[in-house]
């Protein structure tokens, strides 16, 4: 990621692509704070789904919310994964589409 960040771009031939060039740009560092964002935020929920997971099972609180529980946790983190995945591949597709 940190890569495409520090790619540098073709020069530009006038006021108007130099521009374009701007907002790309600005764009890219959303989406890569977007990305940071999502990649902390897998991290805390995965450590609070471990978490739940270990105390349900140590304490032997077994039954229909649980499983419940544990499994929202586990869907949101899979679906937070495919946001992170798709972001990603819109960065370097955009790194790549000047090749």
């Amino acid at each position: 990621m940190y890569g495409i960040f520090r790619a540098q771009p073709k020069p530009p031939k006038n006021e108007i692509e130099e521009a374009l060039q701007g907002l790309e740009k600005d764009e890219e560092k959303a989406l890569l704070v977007e990305v940071n964002s999502n990649i902390s935020y897998l991290i805390m929920l995965s450590c609070i789904s471990v978490t739940f997971s270990f105390v349900f099972y140590a304490f032997g609180i077994l039954g229909k919310t649980t499983t419940f529980t544990i499994f929202f946790l586990i869907s949101h983190f899979l679906l937070t994964l495919l946001m992170l995945i798709k972001r990603s591949h819109l960065l370097f597709d955009n790194s790549y589409k000047d090749i």
